[in-house]
């Protein structure tokens, strides 16, 4: 076993402590992306701007737009144009009507500025004009584009972090409670659908951290990976990593998975689908490692 705490001349109370080996990311320690992570967010919060209400339409554009993309460009395209309308909003001191004659360029603009930032490259212009149905001009995309960096400050990059990056990095630092290499994979791409989701949750993207969101959020995908509400160590884990509440977690991602799937598909799901005892022990639990019992220690349970 290995711990991890901060310096010994801190408050015990206050010190951060990992009683599992923490894995390096892209030569980082873990541990050190964590607290890194957990600051910025409180820094830089975006359930803030998360509070600007757009019009569903165009959530729903803008994630067609960038359907090809990674989870992150999805994710950041959405909180750019959320950012834009927001300084707009406050430029204008409340008065947003004449932005909303523009949004969809502005939109494509967004969309065009994430990827650029993540991919080192954009959408090309004959594929911003074909999403657009030509209904705009080249000159039209550099105007815009001039207004969303003028809105931004040329900060195109949100300073704090995104659910789709906690997401990854945390599935990441559990890659050993997993039984097979590939299953992590399999909940990433589930949750990647599930934060899709979450852009249309004002509610939610507002009310918690992304931390948050992000554990329950695996928690809800792991729930439809197995089809069943089962308590695995990978989840505490998880919880741990996040510092979130276990009955928080849980509670969140029943919300978060009546939003995905529907109140009445997620009460079968929570309700163990109709299965048995005996149905779920014939499956043989294959998919995730289950919590501790009593007498296992944590040594035998990261064995497989």
């Amino acid at each position: 076993m290995a711990a991890h705490g901060r310096s010994s001349g801190r408050d015990a109370s206050k010190l951060e402590v990992y009683l599992l080996p923490m894995p390096a990311y892209n030569g980082l320690r873990g541990a050190d992306i964590l607290t890194t992570m957990h600051e910025s967010q409180k820094r830089n919060p975006i359930r803030d701007v998360w509070t600007v209400k757009l019009p569903k339409k165009l959530i729903e554009y803008i994630s067609s737009v960038c359907e090809e993309h990674s989870p992150q460009i999805r994710q950041d395209a959405v909180l750019m144009l959320k950012r834009y309308a927001w300084q707009y909003a406050r430029s204008r001191q409340g008065d947003s009507s004449a932005m909303y004659q523009n949004l969809q360029v502005v939109a494509l603009t967004c969309a065009n500025l994430a990827a650029k930032h993540w991919q080192q490259h954009g959408i090309p212009e004959q594929r911003l004009h074909w999403l657009s149905r030509n209904s705009f001009t080249r000159q039209d995309f550099i105007e815009a584009e001039v207004d969303v960096l003028r809105a931004l400050d040329c900060n195109v990059h949100w300073d704090g972090v995104l659910l789709a990056e906690w997401v990854p990095l945390v599935l990441h630092l559990c890659a050993s409670f997993f039984k097979q290499t590939d299953q992590a994979a399999i909940v990433n791409g589930v949750a990647a659908h599930v934060s899709d989701v979450l852009a249309f949750q004002d509610d939610l993207m507002s009310s918690y951290w992304p931390s948050e969101l992000a554990a329950a959020t695996l928690h809800a995908s792991m729930m439809l990976c197995t089809k069943c509400f089962h308590q695995y160590a990978v989840s505490l884990r998880i919880n741990h990593l996040c510092r979130c509440d276990e009955a928080k977690v849980a509670n969140l991602s029943e919300k978060i998975l009546a939003a995905a799937i529907g109140h009445k598909c997620a009460e079968l799901i929570l309700e163990g689908s109709g299965m048995t005892a005996d149905d779920y022990g014939s499956q043989d639990q294959g998919f995730l490692t289950p919590v501790l019992k009593n007498g296992e220690s944590d040594h035998e349970a990261l064995q497989f």
